[in-house]
């Protein structure tokens, strides 16, 4: 190696050194796909900590669907207790509630399921006009008291309209 290239060459390195000890490196960007996911994880971790932060406005021990039906109960302290409902056997004339007619065996359906428990639910088939209609009843109750108590109660559990027909 010649003087002139042992010259050039310490100057280079020397350069070199001097360029990496005082420049100072520029940012770099991040790439869109990190930024994505450190928005997406920030995102995440603002909503958990509003979880968190959430206390439940729930109240225990009140059934669904019968919020009213129990607040009255609590309202009137002196109200009589009332008896569970019950039904005459199917046979048996008496009360009944008409509680929807449908075209739709499936919608029939839907109701019976929603008031099955408030008492003897049924879906009754018939023809008029030549169509086919599904007609969902309760009952029979003995008393019109018990049936106008299962009406508001059908109309609680998801019955829109529906009538009394009294027995005679």
């Amino acid at each position: 190696m010649s003087i002139s290239s042992k010259i050039i060459f310490s100057f280079a390195f020397a350069l070199v050194g001097f360029q990496s000890a005082n420049a100072q490196s520029l940012p770099v960007p991040m790439p869109a796909e990190e930024r994505q996911e450190l928005a997406q994880a920030r995102y995440r971790q603002a909503q958990n900590a509003q979880i968190a932060q959430h206390q439940p406005s729930y109240q225990t021990g009140t059934p669904l669907g019968r919020p009213l039906v129990e607040a009255r109960k609590e309202s009137s302290p002196s109200a009589p207790t009332a008896e569970p409902l019950q039904t005459l056997s199917s046979d048996a004339t008496g009360y009944m509630i008409k509680a929807g007619s449908f075209r739709s065996f499936a919608n029939a359906q839907s109701l019976h399921a929603k008031l099955y428990a408030i008492g003897s639910a049924r879906i009754i088939p018939r023809q008029a006009n030549g169509m086919d209609f599904y007609g969902v009843y309760l009952g029979p109750w003995a008393t019109e008291a018990e049936a106008f108590q299962a009406f508001s109660l059908a109309m609680d559990a998801g019955m829109e309209d529906g009538k009394i027909i009294d027995p005679e």
